[in-house]
């Protein structure tokens, strides 16, 4: 047993495959397989400009991984973005930042829990079972089956990290298994043998064809912008690996190209699954079939399913149900991790801060497991598309936070800076200033895309609602820290918080 597990603390027992399944876990499932072809009737007119987007997307991705591959190797601590803003720049704003990132990763949570019960109902659907697809597709179902999902990623997080990490690789290997069938078959056919086997089905794709071109007559590309802030979405949560820094084995080594390797591999299958997709099912039969009020029945599987053999579809189905239910165990593991570390600090009860002798955080874990609930049964009433809009805009200020602490790193904290993989790399300043310049141009566009909402449903007021709360949380914060320890919070922050390199 490790030094740190003897006295409560967390366990480094990932390894980099581990580490590398939360962040493929916790990206490649919903976004993909539900969001890539959804943004057809999100976005009027992005058609056949969805890979393209993606590809942007993973660009941006990319220059925000070289920050976190900067400071993570310098930092390896769990809290990863509140530790690396509060010891790199400043700390009220290293608080308000991963809170923002708490925001999104539990609003993003509860969208996953909302779509995930559909795919199973897709798989029912393709065995001949309508009324039981009906059922899990109706309000009750997905909620039943959403609180099922979301207890049961608790019971594994209350065992063990290592048992959390065992089970993201199983559960990768499942999803990309899944993947591979619906590129593999979307590569393979086209629009002339889809029309056909649609037929077959009793499905006229002419008709929903000309539907759409009534409404939406061509692809623009002036619907990217809109498209880039709702798609990227999908690109969110691999950063999560940042709050298992405080459980990864050889985490300076590790930090340092795990961030990177990730978005390469995200990227490169996000733009082959959209443009499978796309070469086979024409953009404007779905769109069509989103204006007839069918959305719930368009997922990637469920288009792609006709084009392969019942027990094949029924297959792939359940392996992306798997993808989406795989993405509870990362983003549960984050905002425990966040919870965690603030509880070290003292910002919230020091309770929080402490795990018992298996290195396991349950105090948090629960805590967040509730609150995931509660988002997931806002999730219900509102949508998903509501919750996506204010997870795209708390992340984009974490990232910018990480990159202005990229910049200021070699100067507010030097001694710490020269333990990065990275030290003093030009490379390292070029991406900062990318990651600044497009998280707040996403800003703006997460602002401007859902402007005319009321107002209760715009991104910024939740946002900003959400930034209240966490500015009273640290005043209170700080005034607990001086009191029961007698010390300035800043003093905290002048050094990382204790545990094992």
């Amino acid at each position: 047993m490790s030094k740190e597990s003897k006295h409560g603390g967390l366990v480094r027992s990932l390894g980099i495959v581990g580490i590398l399944a939360l962040a493929l876990d916790n990206v490649i499932g919903g976004g993909i397989n539900y969001i890539s072809v959804q943004v057809e009737g999100k976005v009027p007119g992005i058609g056949m400009y969805v890979p393209l987007v993606m590809l942007i997307g993973g660009i941006i991705a990319f220059f925000i991984s070289i920050n976190y591959s900067y400071l993570g190797s310098a930092m390896p601590r769990a809290g990863g973005e509140y530790v690396w803003v509060s010891r790199g720049w400043n700390g009220l704003l290293g608080f308000l930042s991963s809170f923002s990132f708490w925001v999104a990763e539990a609003t993003a949570a509860a969208a996953v829990v909302f779509i995930d019960p559909k795919f199973f109902g897709t798989a029912f659907n393709q065995i001949g079972m309508t009324s039981a697809g009906a059922w899990v597709d109706s309000t009750v179902g997905t909620l039943i089956i959403g609180l099922a999902i979301i207890w049961l990623v608790w019971l594994f997080h209350m065992i063990s990290v290592k048992a959390v990490g065992w089970a993201s690789i199983i559960l990768m290997i499942m999803m990309l298994s899944g993947g591979f069938f619906i590129v593999l078959y979307g590569f393979m056919g086209n629009p002339h043998d889809y029309a056909s086997v649609l037929k077959a089905n009793g499905i006229n794709m002419q008709k929903y064809i000309t539907l759409s071109q009534k409404t939406i007559p061509t692809s623009s590309a002036s619907a990217i912008p809109k498209a880039l802030f709702l798609l990227f979405f999908a690109f969110i949560g691999f950063t999560a690996m940042s709050q298992a820094s405080g459980e990864t084995k050889k985490p300076k080594k590790t930090l340092l190209i795990v961030f990177p390797l990730a978005i390469g591999i995200i990227t490169t299958y996000f733009i082959l699954y959209s443009l499978s997709v796309f070469h086979t099912v024409p953009w404007q039969y779905i769109s069509g079939q989103m204006i007839a009020g069918h959305a719930s029945l368009i997922n990637g599987p469920a288009l792609l399913g006709y084009m392969m053999p019942s027990g094949l579809a029924v297959f792939v189905t359940l392996m992306v149900a798997a993808a989406l239910f795989n993405d509870l165990p990362p983003i549960l593991q984050a905002l425990t991790r966040l919870f965690y570390s603030w509880g070290v600090d003292g910002i919230l009860p020091k309770s929080l801060g402490k795990t018992d002798k298996r290195g396991v955080p349950a105090i948090s874990i629960t805590i967040n497991t509730i609150i995931i609930t509660i988002f997931f049964l806002l999730t219900i009433w509102f949508g998903w598309a509501n919750e996506i809009s204010v997870t795209v805009a708390a992340a984009m200020f974490m990232y910018i936070t990480v990159g202005i602490s990229s910049l200021t790193f070699s100067k507010h904290a030097p001694k710490l800076e020269k333990e990065s993989g990275m030290h003093k790399s030009i490379f390292v300043v070029i991406s900062a200033v990318i990651t600044i310049l497009a998280s707040s141009w996403l800003f703006i566009q997460g602002i401007i895309s859902n402007i005319h909402e009321a107002w209760y449903l715009q991104s910024i007021i939740q946002w900003l609602i959400s930034m209240g709360i966490a500015l009273l949380i640290y005043y209170y914060g700080v005034k607990s820290v001086k009191e029961k320890e007698g010390i300035s919070l800043n003093t905290k922050f002048k050094e990382l918080p204790s545990g094992k390199d």
